[in-house]
């Protein structure tokens, strides 16, 4: 089914020890994933004990961040790390995740159907399909790791923002849609009791996003002047 190109699912995680564990077993179950990257991004709950029990996979890679470095960064360190030609991105909080929605998202780029395929769980489906797909923030991915080499240093600092960055990449690419039936992927405040402490997490987020959004316009806008000025001469 491969077609001869390595896979590996890279999984950015950050105190999700309720969720992280059944992924994985989903994950280490598929035989044609060849690699399993997990960046623990500096969880202080007992996520990291949860990891542990992984360890002694040899297809499992964990990689522990001392400190919380954001999304963005995590997604880098598990880009340059894995090895596989075709890489699966999955948020760590995801329930109910099964084979079938892994080869949703793989089999498209194996058929030469897409070059990135971004799936969501029912749920999300009325509120995308009121929006263009490109400016879905899903974290549920498939694509070739050789089209995100343009922009890794990007990706790198850019946050809860990664995905609008990955997206914009693929404004001229083929992007296939699928709904990933029976996944849940629970809203925040179902993850954070603490009304507080969920505001500040949004907070964050949505700024990251902003700022990301501010960023790509600004490079975008360097890029036209530049343009510009060599038509100029």
């Amino acid at each position: 089914m491969r077609n001869g190109k390595k896979i590996s699912a890279i999984i950015p995680v950050y105190n999700e020890e309720k969720t992280i564990e059944s992924i994985l077993l989903t994950l280490i179950s598929i035989d044609y994933i060849d690699e399993i990257v997990v960046i623990n991004d500096g969880s202080n709950d007992r996520t990291i004990d949860v990891l542990n029990k992984f360890s002694k996979y040899e297809n499992v890679r964990i990689i522990n961040h001392i400190q919380n470095m954001g999304k963005g960064y995590a997604l880098y360190n598990g880009i340059i790390n894995a090895e596989g030609d075709i890489l699966i991105f999955l948020d760590a909080d995801l329930i109910g995740l099964t084979k079938f929605h892994i080869l949703k998202l793989v089999n498209p780029l194996i058929c030469d159907e897409a070059d990135m395929v971004m799936g969501y769980a029912p749920k999300d489906k009325e509120l995308i399909n009121l929006l263009n797909p490109f400016k879905s923030l899903t974290g549920e991915r498939a694509l070739y790791k050789k089209d995100l080499f343009p922009i890794i240093n990007i990706i790198k600092d850019s946050g809860y923002g990664v995905e609008t960055i990955i997206n914009k990449n693929y404004n001229k690419k083929r992007v296939k849609l699928i709904n990933l039936e029976g996944l849940k992927h629970p809203i925040k405040t179902q993850k954070v009791s603490n009304k507080k402490l969920c505001f500040i997490q949004f907070s964050k987020e949505a700024k990251e996003i902003f700022l990301t959004n501010v960023k790509l316009s600004i490079i975008k806008k360097l890029k036209n002047s530049k343009m510009n000025v060599g038509l100029e001469r």
